[in-house]
């Protein structure tokens, strides 16, 4: 007597599941309410929003301005995600899912759908293969690989006798493999933290790095949101040289006047001229100042590459110096903040420590995007600072302020890193460079994106 009734009850469920399915089909998603995260530097969040992408576990991290005891609280609630099981919405087949089991899978079906859609990189990844494996790695806390080897310009501080500059070479650097996780399987809230993730990538054109709020950069996981530039910059290729020879060095324990000598010295030493330390094998840079810090990746790169010196690294933005705070805290490093306009900063250190009046090494990737080139930017780019970005006069003003005070600055003997790409060789001698002795540096894109500025 029971058998019709459930016949019936199974049909009629059945007829309500198809109603649903025609249902979210017709769903048309531009009506659907938009979030955004706060990611004021009163709510900074290095879980972005959800507790399944946790790059660094900070309760706080401490700045040093004048006043005494100095912190930034970082919230770590969780707060409710009005996207929650909202990707079957994007992605018309729901079930989804339940077809992707492993990290192989999810890293294929991210890369293909991501493939689907005009969007944007280079900050901080170069395609959509490389967003797979941050928004992979960072959801599911694995090693951060971008590819299982690692390129790089290794720089030759020997050149041939007709060459003016150091010649790149290539260098491979093994790193982590991902190749150990591949076949590992999700957990259903894993699963739905990828697809919540990827829908937004592309429904709000998000940078994956603020998504995930983690970006590689030569050999570090940086944590980034929309309050700083996401970590890119040709004076990275210089700076992890100088890491890989030095940690070569150490580990060959050779002597800097060795007779057998056949690990290069320093990258910087046929510009800088100081003395050489036996200790560190490196150079004795004592000093190292970082302009337009952002959220700090040159500065602790550079405290790596020369830990015998202190750097120093300046910034305008408040909120940019408390996202550098947080990956000093992570990294390490002898790195002191200084709030303020270019050099102005070193009038207002973070922290009890006066900086010196001149350094042996500057570093500065200013904003030098035109007005006419920031209008055609893509969308993911605008979601960065443009204080980060743009400058006045045809995008030199900062460039031009940061060579004319250099001078003033430098040692005897130092040299300013400044990074001044998109705008031509000839344009940055006649308006930039006029007074000042120069060398253009080659790195893997070219020769007319970083200059080495002396003294005069």
């Amino acid at each position: 007597t029971w058998g019709p009734f459930l016949i019936g009850l199974l049909s009629l469920f059945s007829l309500s599941m198809r109603a649903l399915s025609i249902f979210r089909s017709c769903v048309n998603t531009s009506t659907l309410p938009h979030y955004r995260p706060n990611l004021s530097a009163k709510a900074l969040q290095p879980a972005s929003h959800h507790h399944l992408v946790r790059p660094f576990c900070f309760s706080s991290v401490k700045l040093a301005p004048a006043s005494p005891s100095p912190h930034v609280q970082i919230d770590n609630k969780t707060p409710k995600n009005p996207f929650k099981l909202h990707h079957s919405l994007y992605f018309p087949d729901h079930s989804v899912s339940n077809d992707l089991h492993t990290v192989r899978d999810f890293v294929r079906y991210v890369t293909s759908t991501l493939n689907k859609y005009d969007l944007a990189y280079g900050q901080g990844t170069q395609n959509s293969y490389e967003d797979s494996i941050n928004l992979l790695c960072s959801v599911l806390n694995l090693p951060f690989p971008i590819d299982t080897i690692y390129y790089h310009t290794h720089y030759n501080p020997h050149p041939p006798a007709d060459s003016p500059v150091p010649t790149p070479v290539p260098f491979y650097h093994p790193l982590p493999q991902l190749h150990d996780y591949l076949d590992a399987k999700l957990t259903a809230a894993e699963k739905d933290r990828i697809l919540e993730l990827l829908a937004r990538r592309i429904e709000e054109r998000i940078p994956m790095a603020y998504l995930t709020n983690r970006s590689r950069f030569g050999r570090f996981t940086f944590y980034v949101n929309e309050n700083v530039l996401i970590p890119r910059s040709f004076l990275s290729e210089l700076l992890v040289s100088q890491i890989d020879i030095r940690e070569e060095r150490e580990r060959k324990g050779q002597e800097l006047d060795s007779e057998n000598d056949d690990v290069p010295r320093s990258v910087f030493e046929i510009w800088l001229k100081c003395s050489q330390d036996p200790v560190t094998s490196c150079y004795d840079v004592r000093s190292v100042l970082d302009l337009c810090t952002g959220s700090g990746a040159i500065a602790i790169m550079a405290a790596a590459a020369f830990p015998c010196a202190t750097v120093y690294a300046s910034d305008i933005s408040p909120e940019a110096l408390q996202i550098a705070a947080i990956n000093v805290d992570h990294q390490g490093g002898e790195v002191v903040l200084c709030q303020g306009d270019l050099f102005q900063g070193l009038k207002n250190p973070l922290a009890f420590t006066k900086p010196p009046d001149t350094f042996d090494l500057i570093f500065c990737n200013p904003p030098y995007v035109s007005k006419t080139d920031m209008a055609q930017l893509p969308e993911e780019y605008l979601r960065e600072p443009r204080l980060a970005l743009q400058a006045q006069d045809d995008g030199l003003a900062l460039i031009k302020r940061v060579i004319a005070d250099s001078a003033r600055y430098l040692n005897d003997g130092g040299v300013l890193f400044c990074e001044v790409s998109g705008h031509g060789r000839d344009k940055i001698e006649h308006h930039c460079l006029k007074g000042f002795p120069f060398s253009w540096i080659e790195t893997a894109a070219g020769d007319d994106d970083v200059v080495a500025v002396f003294k005069p």
